[in-house]
């Protein structure tokens, strides 16, 4: 069966020939090999060969076939995934099955009808960021007709999984750590008696933790439209769900579904690969390398292409679509699959109107990991005790993160009250953990180094004074309910997993967001420090003012984006001024002046690689 199984994929992925005889002799070979690997027998060999007839068929225009293959590979790895007690187990599942849900959706969208629109938007969401989906699920409040010892079975059974999970992710060094093999039969058993529990709660509440429906998923855009965006063999699609509110066309009359399918025939998965990774056989990277690895020569040529290529092929179908709905200024929340979330999607140039400008300057853009993710964070109270948790600059074995200790003060100086700055070598784990335990901060802000670790996304995270805050540490332990706003103005800090799992969204923004902050802010790439601390100025400054957070960096963006070199010199000689005992800073400014070729341009900051980096994510 196995050797089989090579055959029909060699001749799937057969250049010579006749294509067509081909494919047939691959589907051939490939249910015969479902005669001998069967669903009972041979459960991950059989999700592995729906799979693959499922990406066949879909590459062939074959949706109705398509359909059927990807539909049993989804309900066999359903099977898999809670069978599944570890971690790495559960990942491993995701990943043997990659793609199926986008060639579902794909493929359902073509049947043209609204319920078939509605289904893929809940194919779609049902596999985005299941872990975080799963983690919010156990931070929920208990509901009504639930025993008071019934839910706390369920907290505590919650947290013992959790506390396993973190065990399991341990180095097998770590004093204390139990065999791989007891914490698989301990997580298994904990998970067991968790969903027993969940159904003995479903008893008294039917409704109790749902897998997502489209009106679950339509109530998460109350403010403005949701987006999911992938791109696909056969092409792109973006699918708008409106909320409940009347958007402009329906309050002219007009009846609006309440999911639409933009089509983006021209966007192809091909296309998204050739941005992001390099080719072997070119000298120059992509932008991945650029992004992930500090680049910056790599990511400008990379922005320079890709920009335009995105504006042209996705955001301009979707910006001409959502005019004709909502108002300009509107917020539109993007879920975008397909490692489309690694792009900077808000910075690429559309045309409205006769004017053409990125797609943030006419819609309000943020991301979200899942509506599920997006609507948790709306259904969260802010619970904040004081104001502002500043880190700044803290001492590590690095360089140092140049004038983030003044944009801390900063920070504290526009917020008078209740601010509480953590600087230099005070900024230690312990010492946030600390702070956060002790008062929970409406604010946020951490000015320091991040990094993304591309061989172990859970090992990201952000560098303080005696080590790292990591993505574990936020997934398993940290606990930030009631914080509204989280700004990381560090490198790398909206990147996300793109190597494994990718549709998990396994990256600092959605982690915050699991953790309990309502809305996040980061970057994609490392900002140099200058723009970096222009822009956070401007953005701190508007909120002082009254602004939202959202529209506060939108405006930060699009003013250092249009700074004149006369006043971009003016704001820098005020930032040295106000950093005077601050020999490195002044040299770091002086030097930056006098040597940057950027001051040659009548405005230093109009290149994307120094403001598209900056995202929202959350409400």
């Amino acid at each position: 069966a196995t050797t089989q199984m090579n055959l029909a994929t060699a001749y799937a992925d057969r250049i010579r020939g006749d294509k067509a005889a081909n494919i047939e002799r691959a589907i051939e070979g490939y249910e015969q090999v479902l005669q001998v690997m069967t669903r009972q027998a041979m459960s991950i060999d059989y999700l592995a060969v729906q799979r693959a007839l499922a990406k066949v068929t879909f590459e062939q225009i074959r949706f109705g076939e398509a359909m059927t293959y990807a539909q049993e590979a989804l309900s066999v790895a359903e099977e898999l995934y809670e069978a599944s007690p570890t971690p790495d187990a559960r990942r491993s599942v995701l990943e043997d099955v990659a793609g199926a849900p986008h060639w579902l959706a794909y493929a359902r969208c073509r049947g043209n009808g609204p319920a078939d629109r509605q289904q893929a938007v809940a194919v779609l969401e049902q596999y985005r960021a299941r872990w975080l989906r799963e983690a919010l699920e156990t931070s929920i409040d208990r509901p009504a007709g639930v025993s008071e010892a019934l839910w706390s079975d369920f907290q505590a059974q919650a947290r013992t999984v959790r506390e396993l999970e973190a065990e399991v992710r341990l180095p097998d060094q770590t004093p204390g750590r139990r065999s791989f093999t007891q914490l698989s039969e301990l997580l298994a058993a904990a998970r067991r008696d968790l969903r027993q529990t969940v159904a003995a709660i479903r008893t008294a509440a039917p409704d109790f933790l749902p897998q997502p429906s489209f009106d679950q998923i339509r109530a998460a855009a109350q403010s403005g439209p949701l987006v999911y965006l992938l791109a696909t063999a056969a092409g792109g699609l973006a699918l708008v769900v409106h909320g409940q509110k009347p958007s402009f066309l329906e309050k002219l009359g007009f009846s609006v579904d309440p999911v639409e399918a933009v089509w983006l025939d021209d966007l192809r998965d091909t296309d998204v690969s050739a941005i992001l990774y390099d080719v072997a056989s070119e000298a120059e990277g992509r932008y991945l390398r650029g992004a992930a690895i500090g680049d910056h020569a790599a990511l400008e040529r990379s922005l320079a292409t890709a920009l335009p290529l995105l504006g042209e092929r996705l955001l301009q179908p979707l910006v001409t679509r959502l005019a004709t709905a909502y108002p300009h200024g509107t917020p539109v929340t993007l879920v975008a699959s397909s490692n489309l979330g690694l792009l900077p999607l808000h910075a690429a140039p559309v045309t409205l109107d006769g004017r053409t400008a990125p797609f943030m300057d006419f819609f309000a853009v943020r991301y979200a990991p899942s509506a599920t993710a997006l609507h948790a964070a709306h259904q969260r109270t802010q619970r904040a005790s004081t104001r502002l948790l500043a880190v700044g600059n803290p001492e590590h074995v690095t360089h140092p993160a140049h004038l983030t200790d003044w944009l801390a003060q900063e920070a504290v100086r526009l917020t008078p009250d209740a601010a509480l700055p953590l600087l230099h070598a005070a900024a230690t784990v312990a010492a946030v953990e600390n702070a956060l335990a002790a008062a929970v901060p409406e604010h946020l802000l951490f000015g320091c180094h991040g990094h993304f670790n591309i061989a172990d996304p859970l090992q990201s995270g952000l560098a303080l004074t005696d080590g790292k805050l990591t993505l574990a540490r936020l997934l398993t332990s940290l606990r930030l309910d009631g914080v509204d706003l989280a700004t990381l103005c560090a490198c790398q800090t909206a990147i996300t997993n793109f190597q494994q799992a990718q549709e998990e969204a396994v990256g600092l923004p959605a982690a915050f967001l699991q953790a309990g902050v309502r809305r996040v802010v980061g970057t994609l790439w490392s900002v140099e420090a200058l723009p970096t601390v222009l822009l956070l100025r401007r953005y701190l400054t508007r909120m002082a003012e009254g602004a939202s957070a959202l529209s506060a960096l939108h405006e930060a963006v699009r003013w250092l984006r249009t700074l004149p070199r006369a006043e971009a010199l003016a704001q820098i000689a005020e930032v040295r001024k106000m950093n005077g005992d601050n020999a490195l800073a002044a040299w770091y400014l002086d030097s930056i002046v006098a040597t940057d070729p950027r001051f040659e341009r009548q405005t230093p900051f109009a290149g994307p690689s120094d403001w598209a980096a900056f995202t929202y994510t959350g409400v």
